[in-house]
């Protein structure tokens, strides 16, 4: 348990201002609490209590304040537990393991021809109902659609960077990142190990300061953000465990 990160208390969100917020992570610290002294390892328990950190860490995470809203709402509506533990088996299916660890068999998705080595990411990319529900779960939480215009082409800002950096971008081994009071085109480089680092700048500028011409990179960037980050608080979610 020592490589999953438990939820930060107390509730950060101010109840006055984010109540639906408040609300929402305060399931999920209720949720944490109730399943962490009695966690066993490979246990039902064990799956409820990452999968109420899970959520949490989704709140936390959320790359736009739309996004973090809805899925709040989502955690709300969750009359029961096990409803809310479903939102979360939802979400690690859609959202995480399906992309990246195409070994791990999805429940909703039809049996394969056994003789015919096919991932479960390739079906699912071929499964229309599938693919329909997974872009109804990402529009809601991450606001995709905003990338369907002409300012997408500002990625070239990220490809400016050289040819290991941008593999470690792709393979979340390092993310960008911005503090509240830095400009709003400067990121600086986090990454998972302070080795990916050696003789590269840390700060990043991108080509413009202007926040809506770069409304839509920036989005990218948080997206790339939100995963970095989920695996690196979740190294359990890199690898086939059932325990999700």
């Amino acid at each position: 348990m020592s490589d999953i990160q438990a939820l930060p208390r107390p509730n950060p969100y101010d109840s006055s201002k984010e109540f639906i917020i408040f609300q929402a992570y305060y399931r999920c610290l209720d949720l944490e609490k109730c399943h962490a002294n009695v966690v066993q390892e490979g246990t039902s328990t064990m799956s409820a209590l990452l999968r109420s950190r899970f959520l949490g860490h989704l709140i936390r995470e959320a790359p736009t304040p739309e996004g973090r809203e809805i899925f709040c709402r989502q955690i709300i509506k969750a009359k029961y537990d096990k409803d809310l533990q479903r939102l979360a088996k939802t979400y690690v299916d859609y959202f995480v393991i399906c992309w990246h660890n195409p070994a791990v068999k999805l429940d909703y998705l039809p049996e394969g021809d056994s003789s015919h080595k096919i991932s479960n990411r390739e079906r699912a990319i071929q499964d229309k109902a599938y693919v329909t529900s997974a872009q109804s779960f990402l529009e809601s939480y991450c606001q995709i659609s905003r990338l369907e215009d002409d300012r997408v082409d500002q990625l070239e800002n990220l490809l400016t960077l050289d040819q290991s950096m941008r593999q470690w971008f792709n393979t979340l081994k390092t993310w960008l990142e911005r503090k509240p009071q830095d400009p709003v085109n400067e990121y600086h480089f986090e990454a998972v190990h302070e080795g990916l680092f050696i003789d590269v700048q840390s700060t990043i500028r991108l080509t413009t300061p202007d926040p809506l011409s770069t409304r839509c990179l920036i989005l990218v960037i948080w997206l790339f953000r939100l995963l970095a980050r989920v695996f690196l608080t979740f190294p359990v979610l890199k690898h086939t465990s059932p325990v999700f």
